[in-house]
């Protein structure tokens, strides 16, 4: 009855060996069994699965039947996801649309929305000002139980000394970097480099 309410034009041209040009059952290669059954066809005539396995029966999503086997299953599965419910409705039925079907249900589904809260997304604070960034901590020596720092001295160095010669590449490019600013800025980045250079480890 669910069949022949959604898909008697395809049943009567198949019933007269016509052609399903213009259907969209066209790529499920459908044929009538000789219950009158829509069913799917395929390659699986070989096959040794059951017979409602190669050849599942075709449905609509529209039918009240189809609606019935999908919550049927979703139940049986455990409340089970779309995917996962599709799959196991497609060993028996093919409903056109089922993937569309099945979401709604499952989405409808009490319990599987009560065990599907969405999670509270609070506002995050404002970022802090900008500060100076101090590029390692102090290093524990597990002997001497002391702090050393000679190499987090190096490490600050390094990231001054790279700093001032991205700076200084930078304000090369400026038309109003002066030949006294240049000056000036060559000599910081001498004493930076003096300083890098006479700090003993």
């Amino acid at each position: 009855m669910s069949q022949t309410e959604c898909f008697q034009k395809e049943i009567n041209n198949l019933a007269k060996g016509k052609s399903l040009k213009n259907s969209k059952l066209v790529s499920l290669n459908p044929f009538v069994d000789s219950d009158g059954i829509l069913r799917v066809g395929g390659r699986l005539n070989n096959s040794q699965f059951p017979f409602e396995k190669k050849h599942p029966c075709i449905l609509s999503s529209q039918s009240h039947l189809a609606q019935l086997i999908v919550r049927h299953a979703h139940l049986c599965l455990l409340h089970a996801g779309p995917q996962h419910t599709l799959a196991t409705i497609r060993e028996e039925y093919w409903i056109v649309g089922g993937r569309i079907l099945v979401k709604q249900i499952v989405r409808k589904c009490i319990p599987c929305f009560r065990y599907r809260p969405k999670l509270a997304k609070p506002i995050m604070a404002p970022l802090p000002e900008m500060q100076e960034v101090y590029y390692m901590g102090p290093l524990i020596d597990a002997e001497l139980e002391k702090v050393d720092r000679k190499h987090a001295q190096l490490t600050q160095l390094s990231a001054d000394l790279v700093e001032a010669l991205s700076l200084y590449h930078t304000l090369m490019r400026e038309p109003q970097f002066t030949t006294v600013n240049k000056l000036a800025f060559d000599y910081t980045l001498s004493s930076t480099t003096t300083g890098w250079a006479d700090t003993t480890f």
